[in-house]
């Protein structure tokens, strides 16, 4: 209901545990950690608890997303199940085939059946691990036989992993004198605790970006704190309550979530007191009530009364439309500078700074064996001196815009990162290698100097089969890259897009979310599901660095501006390039 109203996709704070919601805060991402570590190494027990509500199961199955093709799973959700029966639940999962016309196995049969199953896993080279959810249900004579089922090994290895998951007495339960040996064979424990009033502000962050929500908050720090206070931090808490706290601000039509609505939803679902009213704030709404059936009432009487202001009503030429857009919170910001508008096709606009409407396509074939003077690529004369050259920095910015469809008038006074900020991109100027930059693969503006030393600037705008496409003020140019080379100083100013909430270089030190972003963006990136295991297990500083080797950048452990480009042309982000990604590729 309320979804279209903030902007989002789908609704950001349901209880279904859906991994692609999953908010990898710190203690989160440790335990993922411990448990694909207790899959990659296959020795013993890992045991991961939590309190209720806290994601455990949500965990559970982005661990499942993870794990890659050698690795066969049997996962239990209900475990109160008799020793045979959780048995013959670890075949269903496996696919052991059974005698189903034999209803009397035995608990020794069942288990051959299961040993013969992982030997045959073994000599393929695959891992079978066995994951118990809700596991604190689990009966002590059936935890006892989950014990035995360890003993399945050959000399080197044991044939099953088991990870158990459950809420905090499951911890309790090891502590039993009858369950000691058990309790030995735990290599790896973990336990998820709710999340700090700082977390579950990134926590809602993260969720509304997910729904699709734009960077705007939907929660004001009174109702975080507020939300933090109530819920405990319980992220299954968290979710029911934002979620009708969002539909209370829907409701009331305010353009954020305020510490009353947080109140009043948790005084529903959660059984607390409702948000009081003191007795002036009762006399001021009675007031203000009162004095608005007045004004309506006189208005109406003048209304009824006056044929001449009846008439002036009528005819007033009132443009409600306009005010409602641009009162309205959700509405775009507008600037009187600089606009936004989609283009049908590929197009570049000449010469905005003149007012020109008039387009010129790119889309037709390049010429190949086209060869251009240098000093066709310069201008000769006083064009260039004073403001002549500041103008050609300008109409060489207006084309990078256009390739970003973005329609802009830009004065010499104009911030130009400034204004790319205002457009949720950001600006990257530096000196690079037309090698290093093509790589990059983003168009660009450059400064180059002609034969007689004077400098100008270009946009490139394109680059295909060793030829440049530039515009010089306004106009097109075709050269090689051997000659662009040789006209270039190596400054560049270019325009890319940050991941969400972006303020500096992504590291051991971001938000959850900003590392999230990146482990995402590499497994999107990934060309086999296989590669994405001994990434995502490696600290956020190793993994970075990882993909920094791998993409030829200085491996330095910070995922910075050309560290997100280079990662974004791998995941297919949408921004207008250079190369086509199939040509780059």
């Amino acid at each position: 209901m309320y979804t279209d109203y903030f902007g989002l996709k789908e609704k950001p704070f349901s209880i279904t545990p859906n991994p692609r919601y999953l908010y990898m805060s710190e203690q989160h991402q440790d335990a993922l950690a411990h448990l694909l570590y207790g899959i990659q190494e296959g020795e013993g027990f890992v045991l991961l608890t939590g309190d209720i509500g806290t994601g455990k199961t949500t965990l559970c199955r982005s661990l499942l997303e993870q794990i890659p093709d050698y690795v066969e799973v049997a996962y239990i959700f209900n475990p109160k199940l008799s020793a045979l029966e959780l048995l013959l639940s670890i075949c269903d999962e496996f696919k052991v085939p059974l005698n189903q016309e034999d209803n009397s196995l035995s608990i020794k049969q069942v288990i051959d059946k299961i040993n013969g199953h992982l030997l045959d896993q073994h000599r393929l080279n695959r891992h079978s691990v066995l994951i118990i959810d809700e596991a604190q249900n689990l009966s002590i004579d059936v935890l006892e036989q989950i014990r035995l089922l360890t003993n399945l090994e050959t000399n080197s290895k044991k044939l099953l992993q088991i990870i158990l998951i459950g809420q905090p007495e499951l911890r309790e339960v090891f502590q039993k004198p009858e369950l000691e040996q058990l309790a030995q064979r735990i290599t790896a424990r973990f336990h998820i605790g709710p999340l700090s009033p700082s977390e579950v502000e990134n926590y809602l962050n993260h969720r509304i970006y997910v729904a699709g929500g734009s960077k705007r908050p939907l929660f004001n720090k009174g109702a975080i704190k507020t939300l933090h206070k109530l819920t405990r931090g319980v992220p299954r808490l968290i979710n029911t309550v934002s979620d009708r706290a969002l539909l209370a601000t829907y409701v009331h039509t305010q353009s954020q979530v305020s510490k009353k609505e947080i109140q009043s939803a948790a005084a529903e679902i959660l059984d607390t007191a409702p948000p009081s009213r003191s007795v002036s704030s009762v006399f001021k709404t009675r007031a203000l009530a009162a004095s608005a059936f007045a004004s309506l009432t006189i208005a109406l009487s003048l209304y009824l009364l006056s044929p001449t202001i009846q008439n002036y009503l009528l005819t007033a030429p009132t443009d409600y439309g306009q005010v409602v857009a641009e009162n309205s919170p959700y509405s775009a910001p507008t600037s009187t500078d600089s606009t936004q508008e989609p283009l049908s096709n590929y197009e570049t606009r000449l010469n905005p700074s003149q007012g020109s409407t008039a387009t010129k396509s790119l889309s037709k074939d390049i010429p190949q064996a086209l060869a251009v003077e240098t000093t066709a690529l310069g201008l000769e004369g006083s064009g260039l001196e004073g403001s002549g050259l500041e103008g050609h920095r300008l109409q060489a910015r207006q084309t990078l815009f256009a390739r970003w469809n973005i329609k802009t008038s830009l004065t010499q006074v104009d911030d130009f990162c400034a204004i790319a900020e205002s457009h949720a991109l950001r600006c990257l100027q530096g000196q690079h290698s037309l090698e290093g930059l093509i790589k990059l693969n983003r168009p660009a503006v450059l400064e180059l100097v002609n034969n007689s030393g004077q400098k100008y600037f270009a946009a490139i705008n394109k680059v295909l089969d060793q030829q440049a496409e530039l515009f010089v003020a306004g106009e097109q140019k075709m050269t090689s890259l051997d000659e662009l080379r040789s006209l270039w100083t190596g400054q560049f100013e270019l325009l890319w897009r940050p991941p969400f909430r972006y303020s500096k270089a992504i590291s051991t030190k971001s938000s959850a979310q900003s590392i999230q972003w990146f482990r995402d963006q590499l497994n999107v990136a990934a060309s086999k599901p296989e590669s994405n295991l001994p990434i995502y297990i490696a600290p956020i500083e190793k993994q970075i660095k990882l993909f920094q080797r791998e993409s030829g950048l200085e491996a330095d452990g910070l995922a910075g501006p050309e560290t997100i480009i280079t990662i974004n042309n791998l995941s297919n982000a949408s921004s207008p390039h250079l190369i086509g990604l199939s040509e780059a590729s």
